[in-house]
């Protein structure tokens, strides 16, 4: 039986057509993002620092280390700023109902040659709560997209952004 040429395999080489990096899919603000935002992260180790001083913490460094009456200072410092990020997000509206992609453009990747060396599948949707006949609740992902994700040498692209080199 012979492969059809077009179906791109792990072993094959592409070439990326359309320049967007794949970061990850999921749902729209995580934690992940608000910790990487550094205006927000910033502004916040800031207030937890003169919080802390009020309460008899005493810094070494701005920001960055505590001594303090407790040993686990560096614990409640994560711990506060953890809290801190939850309730951020609640505001902002975190997570929702929608699963997407999330991918970020990179001219440098315009006509990036390279062996594919794993695929993953993912689906987006829209998360919708159901119940089953047994009265339990669950989520569904309604209009679900497939996509193929390629992973290259040290970035993951979407297969439609693609093309195999025969």
């Amino acid at each position: 039986m012979k492969k059809q040429d077009n179906i791109i395999r792990v072993g094959d080489t592409v070439q990326v057509i359309s320049p967007y990096q794949f970061i990850r899919v999921g749902y729209p603000l995580g934690i992940k993002d608000l910790k990487s935002e550094s205006s927000f992260a910033q502004n916040t180790m800031i207030q937890i620092h003169q919080f802390l001083t009020q309460l008899g913490y005493h810094s070494t460094n701005t920001c960055t280390t505590y001594i303090a009456i407790a040993d686990d200072a560096d614990d409640t410092i994560n711990k506060i700023f953890d809290i801190l990020i939850y309730e951020e997000l609640k505001k902002r509206n975190f997570g929702g109902n929608e699963r997407g992609i999330k991918e970020e453009y990179n001219q440098d990747l315009k006509d990036y040659e390279s062996k594919v060396t794993k695929i993953q599948y993912i689906k987006t949707g829209i998360r919708q709560r159901s119940k089953s006949s047994k009265g339990k609740y669950f989520h569904v992902l309604t209009d679900q997209h497939t996509y193929k994700v390629l992973y290259l040498d040290y970035l993951k692209v979407l297969s439609h952004r693609v093309k195999k080199i025969l």
